[in-house]
């Protein structure tokens, strides 16, 4: 059996946001790319992820969020 590699199966394009992004506007990002989650790059720097869970659990935990904010 063949190992795989993670380099073999990783996503080499990735799709980043800055981190005062609104939640609105990175929904449509990862709607636009097809994407499951962003890349949260401050400069140079990684800063964090956001993925489709995070979204979803602010929407449903918070109900009063204004994702436009």
């Amino acid at each position: 059996m063949r190992r795989i590699a993670v380099g073999d199966v990783m996503t080499r394009n990735f799709i980043s946001v800055k981190p005062d992004t609104n939640l609105l506007e990175c929904s449509k990002v990862m709607v636009k790319n097809r994407v499951g989650s962003l890349l949260i790059i401050s400069g140079k720097k990684l800063v964090g992820i956001l993925t489709e869970r995070d979204i979803l659990w602010a929407i449903t935990k918070k109900p009063d969020i204004n994702m436009k904010e």
